[in-house]
């Protein structure tokens, strides 16, 4: 067991930028600081400075599961003696199981074997949701959850939605990364569907080609406003004031969790998303636009119809559209500071 002497522990995050900092990462960071006000946190250096890790109380990762598609053997054989490395030099590993697996795997060897070592390697994993321990159980066996802790991601640091009204058109936005699991030409096609919407899809794409290709399938859409480069927080913020809702047509194939979804309750927006363990960790889950589905058709309907649905309920019925995000919002904001969380920051690190 780590001896945290004076509350003094020192941190190695993978991945740390300062200058674009992950807000997921960065509250977590506060909520330890709240019970371990001492707490130095660093980025977790080159593969030549490993050693260095010798020094830290812990390490934490997340998504470094993630291999990519170009130099994936390469990348692979680093992570793994980056694993081996720590074992060697007894590193205390935390690791966080963000997705039921890497969503652009190309569900290679290295793939599965990167997966399944930097989890069973580590000392304890967060998860985000009760739904990972049924994911973990099937994918590792029902021992790994002697390390597995529940600490849903806080609070994010926003202002609430400044237009509370329904007097402007019905209007969609979907924020983050533009990968293919996110399935942006469903939005495409409901845009088809839904001439009298207006549909936002603002966020960096994964790379040029695949930021040329939507591009070209916008173009002739007359209601679909494409913003692809990165969005600032400020411009998250304008972005959701302009809009009436949050769509997510996540493939639940990979997803588990989601931060937009946090990010849009704290935000006080509603979402229409996939049930997925995020959603499914709420009290007041039934007041999520959320959904299921067996096949990418049964899920484009189910688009359709929820998407119907929720545009009824905006126009028609504006109160108890807003009630659904009212009993989030205070929900999130009574259970999920970083103060609410904290005790389990101890259950975390006493290892």
């Amino acid at each position: 067991m780590v001896s945290l002497m004076n509350d003094k522990i020192k941190i190695a995050i993978s991945p740390y930028n300062a200058d674009r900092p992950d807000e997921y990462i960065e509250r977590m960071v506060e909520t330890i600081r709240l019970v371990y006000p001492n707490t130095t946190v660093e980025g977790f250096p080159r593969f030549r400075d490993l050693l260095s890790l010798k020094d830290k109380d812990f390490v934490w990762l997340n998504w470094f599961e993630d291999l990519p598609s170009r130099g994936r053997i390469k990348n692979f054989l680093l992570k793994e003696f980056t694993l081996l490395c720590m074992k060697l030099m007894r590193v205390k590993v935390i690791v966080t199981f963000h997705n039921k697996e890497p969503h652009d795997s190309g569900n290679t060897i290295w793939d599965k074997l990167l997966f399944r070592h930097n989890f069973k390697n580590a000392d304890r994993i967060i998860i985000l949701s009760s739904d990972s321990n049924y994911v973990l159980k099937e994918k590792f066996g029902k021992k790994i959850l002697n390390k597995a802790v529940l600490i849903p991601p806080p609070t994010y640091i926003c202002k609430p939605k400044c237009d509370k009204g329904n007097k402007n058109r019905f209007s969609i936005l979907f924020f983050g990364h533009l990968r293919p699991y996110k399935n942006i030409e469903m939005i495409y096609e409901l845009a088809r569907r839904f001439n009298d919407i207006g549909f936002t899809i603002a966020g960096n794409a994964m790379d040029a080609r695949y930021e040329a290709y939507l591009k070209n399938e916008a173009k002739d859409i007359s209601n679909i406003t494409l913003i692809s480069r990165y969005i600032t927080a400020d411009e998250v913020d304008a972005l959701i004031d302009s809009h009436s809702l949050i769509l997510l047509p996540y493939d639940v194939k990979s997803t588990l969790n989601s931060g937009v979804v946090i990010h849009a309750i704290c935000k006080h927006i509603n979402t229409i998303v996939p049930a997925i363990g995020t959603v499914n960790q709420f009290k007041n889950k039934d007041k999520i636009f959320s959904y299921i589905y067996d096949s990418p058709e049964d899920h484009f309907q189910k688009l359709m119809d929820i998407l119907a649905f929720a545009k009824d309920e905006y126009e028609n019925n504006f109160e108890k559209f807003e009630e659904r995000i009212d009993m989030l919002y205070e929900e999130m904001m009574e259970n999920r500071t970083p103060l609410a969380l904290s005790p389990k920051i101890k259950e975390l690190l006493q290892i």
